[in-house]
C-alpha cells in the first residue's frame, strides 16, 4: 500500500508544501530522488549508492527531516488519532490510552533529535569546516565518539511505534469506523518507513563518512 502512496511528488509536497518548484533552490535533486526511490522500495537501500554525496547534503537532509517530523508528520499523526476519537466516542478510553502511548512516542523522539542536534550535529560541522582550513568554535576535547556512535544509537522510538501499529491491528476489530483507522495506519507506517530510512542514511552514511573525516584530518589510521 505504501508504495501506491509514496511517490516522489507526493514526497516533496509533504516536505516542501509551498514550493513551487520540486525541491527548493539549493537542494540537490539527485538525493532527493535516491531518498524519494527508497520509500517506493525500501529493501532496494543501499548505503553505498549514498556515498557520492557530501556530508553537507546529508545533514541538510536530517536536519530538514527532524524539522518535518516535530513540525508536521507527529501533528498529522495527533489529528488522526483525534479523528478516530470522535468516530468511536462509545470506545475513548481505548484511545485514551492510545494518546499516551503516542505522546510518549513523541517525547522520547524530541529527546532522540535533540540529543543528535545538539551533540552529533554539530561536531560533523566542525569537521567540515576543519576540512575547508575554517575555523570553528567546537571544543574538540569533547568530541563525539563516532565509532561507537551508531553501535549506542537506539532504535527504541521505532520499536514503539512498531509496537503501536502491531496492536491496531491486531485489535482492528475494536473499531467500527475502519476508515478512520486504516487512515492512522497509513500515517503511523509512512512515519515508521520515514524514521527507518532517516536512520539508515544517518547510521550508514553520515556517521561513517564523518569518521573517514575525522581520520584524515587527525592523521589516524582506521582501526586506531
Amino acid at each position: 500500500m505504501l508504495e501506491t502512496i509514496i511517490n516522489t511528488q507526493l514526497l516533496v509536497k509533504q516536505r516542501y508544501p509551498h514550493s513551487d518548484i520540486d525541491l527548493p533552490t539549493g537542494i540537490d535533486h539527485h538525493f532527493y530522488q535516491m531518498v524519494s526511490d527508497v520509500f517506493q522500495s525500501p529493501g532496494c537501500f543501499k548505503a553505498s549508492l549514498f556515498q557520492q554525496f557530501d556530508l553537507p547534503v546529508i545533514l541538510d537532509y536530517l536536519r530538514r527531516t527532524h524539522t518535518f517530523y516535530l513540525t508536521r508528520r507527529l501533528a498529522e499523526i495527533n489529528m488522526a488519532i483525534h479523528q478516530l476519537d470522535f468516530k468511536i466516542s462509545h470506545k475513548t478510553y481505548w484511545v485514551s490510552l492510545l494518546s499516551h502511548f503516542f505522546e510518549r512516542i513523541c517525547k522520547e523522539l524530541a529527546e532522540h533529535i535533540n540529543e543528535e542536534e545538539q551533540h552529533l550535529f554539530p561536531y560533523v560541522d566542525a569537521l567540515i569546516l576543519l576540512r575547508h582550513g575554517k575555523n570553528t568554535q567546537y571544543d574538540f576535547r569533547r568530541k563525539v565518539e563516532l565509532i561507537n556512535y551508531a553501535l549506542d544509537h537506539d532504535d527504541h522510538v521505532e520499536m514503539q511505534l512498531r509496537s503501536l501499529i502491531g496492536v491496531l491491528k491486531k485489535e482492528r476489530t475494536q473499531f467500527s469506523d475502519h476508515l478512520a483507522l486504516n487512515v492512522l495506519l497509513t500515517r503511523l507506517e509512512l512515519f515508521d518507513l520515514d524514521l527507518t530510512i532517516h536512520a539508515k542514511i544517518e547510521n550508514e552514511v553520515l556517521v561513517p563518512k564523518a569518521i573517514d573525516l575525522e581520520q584524515r584530518l587527525f592523521n589516524q589510521q582506521p582501526g586506531a
